[in-house]
């Protein structure tokens, strides 16, 4: 597997850090990785709204407008005029 390394922190004792007994330096890597949404994949926006990925079809599957444009997404409308999140 691949990813991009996102963040690096280094913990010692020399610093005053917590560290487990027998542990003098401890080193976290960040890591970062693209993949494809898949069913059940939680999505959140910046703005606070979220939502769980039901089900993806392939968009001879989806509906389309009366002009024939295909719908990219479907949201449930009982979740959009509660959530006051719009940015």
């Amino acid at each position: 597997e691949s990813g991009k390394v996102i963040g690096v922190r280094v913990f010692s004792r020399e610093d005053d850090d917590d560290l487990p007994a027998g542990v003098n330096e401890l080193v976290r890597v960040y890591v970062a990785q693209k993949r494809k949404i898949s069913d059940g994949d939680k999505l959140a926006g910046r703005h606070g709204n979220k939502g769980v990925i039901g089900k993806i079809l392939p968009q001879e599957d989806m509906p389309f407008m009366p002009d024939g444009t295909p719908v990219d997404i479907i949201l449930n409308t009982h979740g959009v005029p509660r959530r006051m999140n719009i940015g």
